[in-house]
């Protein structure tokens, strides 16, 4: 696989699943992490901005940040 193909396929999620297992048995690991979140991982996130009385625009909750850190502290 080219170094332009395994950039590709650790950007491009489309790409990724166009590949064969041995393609992706061969593809080395994204040195940014994973790539995408896994079940468990997508599950413990599930919610907690709502749990911190926080929207997507953080214009409208002067504290917005601080709830969103009090959150997150509890995550970890």
């Amino acid at each position: 696989m080219s170094r332009i193909d395994i950039i590709r396929a650790w950007k491009d999620a489309a790409y990724r699943r166009s590949l064969s297992h041995d393609q992706l048995a061969g593809l080395p690991a994204n040195p940014a992490g994973a790539v995408e979140l896994t079940a468990l991982e997508a599950a413990a996130v599930d919610g907690k901005m709502a749990y911190a009385d926080c929207g997507s625009c953080h214009s409208h909750q002067p504290n917005c940040s601080s709830a969103v850190s009090a959150v997150s502290a509890k995550l970890t």
